[in-house]
């Protein structure tokens, strides 16, 4: 194509072909680049206003970033939830670990006792182990 043919373009063409961009934009808007600011200008506020998709796209716009803080709100309880429930666990099972050794210490000899502190001890990172291979897969 020459200089002189794209000088002669029609109205009708540039028209379709805007029809066409304002297309693949409305079907690629479903996906979010995080790398990107989105434009806000006078321009394409003017342009939008014309076409009457402005209020459209503010509310869809609007709907969107209240349900995203929904989604973060629930997802940051359940993490806390599971802290504290990790939390409860381990001082449980310190105090059980614990009071087993006080109570060797008290009818045993120290190597009995020592014996079952390693032993206890093995059996807690036998659970971690357990728990972060299945945990990964799930």
């Amino acid at each position: 194509m020459s200089k002189s043919d794209s000088r002669n373009v029609s109205f009708s063409d540039l028209s379709s072909r805007r029809d066409d961009i304002l297309q693949d934009r409305f079907r690629l808007n479903s996906f979010e680049s995080l790398d990107y600011k989105q434009t806000d200008n006078v321009p394409k506020r003017e342009f939008l206003r014309q076409l009457g998709l402005q209020k459209r796209l503010q509310l869809n716009h609007s709907i969107t970033v209240f349900a995203k803080w929904i989604i973060y709100f629930i997802a940051g309880v359940l993490i806390g939830l599971l802290a504290v429930g990790i939390r409860l666990a381990v001082d449980q099972l310190r105090s059980i670990k614990f009071s087993l050794v006080e109570f060797c210490l008290a009818n045993y000899s120290l190597s009995v006792t020592v014996a079952v502190f390693i032993a206890v001890n093995i059996v807690y990172v036998a659970i971690a182990f357990v728990s972060a291979v299945l945990g990964g897969v799930i």
